[in-house]
């Protein structure tokens, strides 16, 4: 089981990320803003079964601020020419 939870810290390092990212326009910086929202709550939960040795069954739940934050944070991955 896994478990994902948003720090204030990540935040505001997301949102100083984007601010040096010259095209980057008004709605994402503001949504990274908004982000901070949601600091100290989980927003990715897994889990994985395995009954059989050949098969592994996960699932996955994710919060849509959360999707946001990966999509935003990809982004300044891509700025910086950090890929995953």
């Amino acid at each position: 089981m896994n478990y994902v939870e948003l720090d204030k810290e990540d935040a505001d390092l997301l949102v100083d990320r984007l601010q040096e990212i010259d095209y980057m326009n008004d709605e994402d910086l503001e949504e990274a803003r908004w982000l901070r929202n949601f600091a100290r709550q989980g927003g990715l939960y897994s889990a994985g079964l395995s009954p059989a040795r050949a098969v592994m069954f996960l699932y996955e739940l994710s919060t849509d601020w959360y999707e946001n934050f990966e999509r935003l944070e990809n982004a300044a991955d891509d700025y910086d020419g950090h890929p995953d």
